[in-house]
């Protein structure tokens, strides 16, 4: 079976659903139905947000799985994010992390949650 085409290769206008159909009964509905927002994603956003869902939404270990530096996670990210319609904060993240956010690093750390190599990784990652 096929994917959806979410845009027109021609125009790349959003493409409209016009026939459903069971596979079990043959019973067929016409109209005009929109796709939702996951159908805009390309294959390659789909699996990107496979996996970090895969990671429990953790860009970190989704980076890990993906054998790709966490930046370039957070780059697609954003890409899906975009891809979805919603606006994406373009300002560079803070390079210094608060006291607060280093000490509940820390806290995850020590009680296990994370591991050290992802301590790290949130730490330099800011």
């Amino acid at each position: 079976m096929h994917s959806i085409v979410s845009a027109c290769p021609v125009c790349q206008e959003e493409m409209r659903v016009t026939q459903l159909r069971c596979p079990n009964c043959s019973s067929e509905l016409h109209g005009n139905f929109e796709l939702n927002r996951l159908n805009r994603l390309d294959g390659k956003q789909i699996r990107f947000i496979e996996i970090l869902l895969k990671n429990r939404a953790n860009v970190y270990r989704a980076a890990e799985d993906l054998s790709i530096s966490y930046s370039t996670a957070r780059n697609k990210l954003d890409e899906v994010v975009r891809a979805l319609g919603y606006p994406v904060d373009e300002q560079m993240p803070s390079t210094e992390i608060s006291p607060e956010q280093r000490q509940m690093i820390l806290k995850s750390l020590s009680e296990g949650q994370i591991s050290a190599e992802e301590a790290i990784g949130l730490l330099d990652a800011r």
